[in-house]
């Protein structure tokens, strides 16, 4: 067969590619933009600050349509006692592009970067400090039908199909314990196979004994599974 006969057809192929690409870099560089960018930024704190009835802030919003990637930078949350709760360097998500496509957001993968957490739980019977953040968010609206479509609708079109995770420098604080990790991943093969991987992590608490109160620390170097 004549190779002119592929030579058409590659380079509407090699066009619409180029096109897309273009498209993408375009889209990405607009919503990147400084102007743009302080927009995003004013909404989503204005969002969150409406939801929540505690400090909440973000930054910077980075989206990158080229990679496929989200990621929000700075991210603080108070809880009641105005007490920094949790604070994010970045988190980032990967999201499938071809479902977008379709109105589907499909989570593939996502990473956490120097995050810092309070969790206070005086009792047993009091609740904890995230209480707040749990009942925000499970608020139920019996009153309007149509925002419990709309909802059913919106679950429709998100998924999760992990194939990793990524964490780095994590610090915890709950009530008298103190969890760090330096690393931790989680991976998913095309076979089926998962693999976690912690590193440089550890744990210290007080504990009461007979002679008094004594520090106990536990750690691990590397585990892999």
């Amino acid at each position: 067969m004549n190779k002119n006969a592929y030579r058409k057809p590659l380079k509407i192929a090699g066009y619409t590619l180029a096109g897309i690409v273009s498209f993408l870099m375009i889209i990405t560089l607009i919503i990147n933009y400084g102007p743009v960018q302080n927009k995003i930024v004013e909404e989503a704190n204005k969002a969150l600050q409406e939801k929540i009835p505690t400090k909440v802030n973000i930054d910077h919003i980075r989206v990158n349509l080229l990679y496929q990637e989200v990621s929000i930078h700075g991210v603080e949350i108070e809880d009641l006692q105005n007490r920094k709760m949790l604070q994010l360097d970045k988190v980032s998500a990967d999201i499938k592009f071809l479902p977008l496509l379709s109105g589907k957001i499909v989570l593939e993968g996502g990473d956490v970067e120097g995050l810092k957490a309070l969790i206070v739980k005086p009792s047993k019977e009091e609740p904890a400090n995230y209480q707040f953040l749990i009942d925000v968010f499970q608020k139920k609206d019996n009153k309007d039908k149509s925002k419990k479509e709309t909802k059913k609708d919106s679950g429709k079109r998100f998924a999760v199909d992990l194939n990793h995770i990524n964490i780095y420098d994590i610090n915890v604080k709950y009530n008298d314990y103190d969890i760090q990790l330096e690393r931790g991943n989680y991976t998913k093969e095309f076979h089926g196979n998962h693999f976690v991987i912690l590193q440089n992590g550890k744990a210290k608490w007080e504990a009461t004994t007979k002679k008094g109160k004594e520090s106990r620390v536990v750690g691990i170097g590397l585990l892999s599974a």
